[in-house]
């Protein structure tokens, strides 16, 4: 910070308007990668969204979560289980205030979208409380290309590498592995697909580059609805 402000003193009243606005319309997504490095296993965390709790339940760290919030689907019945006696904060994102009161020094986010002006705000003022963020690491790709089998494990492995529990994540994903159909078992001609995710007013269907699609690749079928 001390740069910028050096940097915008040597300017003239116009630039240092120009660089000011640009500073200012920087999307929060540029501050998702300044978080500081954790060392020490968290011992208090809050998952948000779905694929955050599904994530920790999976590498059996529900010993550490003291909250949890906006479960949108039905969990797993074995991980359901796992998550009896935690708290459920919030039906959607919690609230700041509810969010303090755990006095978490992780929060795990699946999207990042929890961290917006109009929602939890920004992350640099929840590191300045003593709370790491962390947010799925796969929903911030911002290519168009088909994902692959290992960006799809991506948010996994690196939360394991956080709580020190990568041969959980290692044996999760060898274990699932073992279930996917041999590149020789797959039809030809592939079979056309098209995933439809929700139906109210219009369809939601499973395009590129998701997973969705990768699950469509990954069976022998060709996805429709990638174009």
């Amino acid at each position: 910070m001390s740069k910028i402000l050096s940097t915008l003193n040597s300017l003239n009243i116009q630039a240092r308007l120009i660089a000011c606005i640009v500073l200012l319309t920087t999307p929060l997504m540029s501050s998702l990668s300044v978080a500081h490095p954790i060392v020490v296993p968290p011992e208090r965390v809050v998952a948000i969204h779905q694929s955050a709790i599904e994530n920790m339940l999976r590498l059996d760290l529900q010993e550490h979560l003291v909250g949890v919030a906006y479960i949108d689907d039905e969990l797993p019945p074995l991980l359901a289980k796992k998550l009896h006696g935690v708290p459920h904060v919030a039906k959607a994102l919690p609230s700041r205030e509810q969010l303090l009161s755990l006095k978490a020094d992780l929060i795990y986010a699946g999207f990042p979208s929890a961290f917006t002006p109009s929602t939890l705000g920004n992350i640099a003022w929840w590191q300045s409380k003593g709370s790491q963020v962390v947010i799925n690491p796969y929903s911030k790709r911002s290519s168009n290309n088909p994902i692959k089998w290992s960006d799809a494990w991506q948010d996994l492995h690196e939360l394991a590498q956080i709580f020190h529990v990568t041969e959980r994540a290692k044996r999760l994903e060898n274990a699932a592995k073992q279930r996917l159909p041999l590149p020789t078992a797959l039809t030809k001609p592939k079979p056309k697909v098209l995933l439809i995710d929700a139906y109210s007013l219009q369809a939601n269907i499973g395009a590129c580059c998701g997973g969705a699609d990768l699950m469509i690749r990954l069976a022998g079928g060709h996805n429709v609805g990638m174009h």
